[in-house]
């Protein structure tokens, strides 16, 4: 993992929508499929910000906590205002 760049050290965990995956994880993963881990470790965040973007377009919801476990960044998240103004368009567009 490039954790100079991810901010994501070899010991802990990635991920925060109910998959949780470790520097071993992300190991095994790339040993059993014949990519590297640096390319599973950037799949693995990108599925994590389709799945906030697909909740923020579909259901006009902010769930920051798939992104991250920290709470001042997840309050950041849920504060940035053209996320609030995406959410709310979305929920009007549905009611």
């Amino acid at each position: 993992m490039e954790s100079d760049r991810s901010g994501i050290r070899a010991e802990s965990q990635l991920g925060g929508s109910g998959v949780t995956l470790s520097r071993l994880d992300l190991e095994r993963s790339a040993a059993s499929t014949g990519f590297q881990v640096e390319p599973l470790e950037k799949v693995f965040r990108l599925l994590e910000l389709l799945q906030l973007v697909r909740l923020l377009n579909g259901a006009g919801e902010i769930h920051p906590e798939i992104l991250t476990t920290d709470e001042a960044m997840q309050s950041i998240i849920r504060t940035r205002p053209a996320l609030k103004l995406n959410a709310l368009n979305v929920q009007k567009l549905k009611a």
